[in-house]
């Protein structure tokens, strides 16, 4: 498999690695007003597993305004596909939480 073009490898310990998800294979079960738990916890592991939970948490050092320009393009850029990805980071989840976490 190693000719195969359609395979990546994610380095965690490049800063400089982009992220994408795919959430078809990555999350398959998609967000209902019945299973948030479930959805959350699918969402949540993979995040964790991919260093990119503090992009939710406001943990990420490189959205500080002292951060070099580089930087701050690199966490956007980030941030951008994780937006994409569950349709907005902090915001989202925050408003996600308190729509279904009390049904839970």
């Amino acid at each position: 498999m190693a000719g195969n073009s359609s395979e990546s490898v994610i380095n965690l310990n490049d800063p400089n690695q982009i992220i994408t998800l795919n959430r078809a294979s990555q999350l398959p079960t998609k967000l209902s007003g019945d299973n948030f738990p479930t959805w959350r916890a699918q969402l949540f592991t993979l995040l964790r597993g991919l260093d990119l939970l503090r992009f939710l948490d406001d943990t990420h050092p490189e959205r500080a305004a002292t951060a070099s320009a580089a930087v701050r393009t690199h966490w956007f850029r980030q941030d951008q596909l994780l937006l994409h990805a569950i349709l907005a980071s902090r915001q989202a989840w925050t408003i996600l939480e308190r729509m279904f976490a009390s049904q839970s």
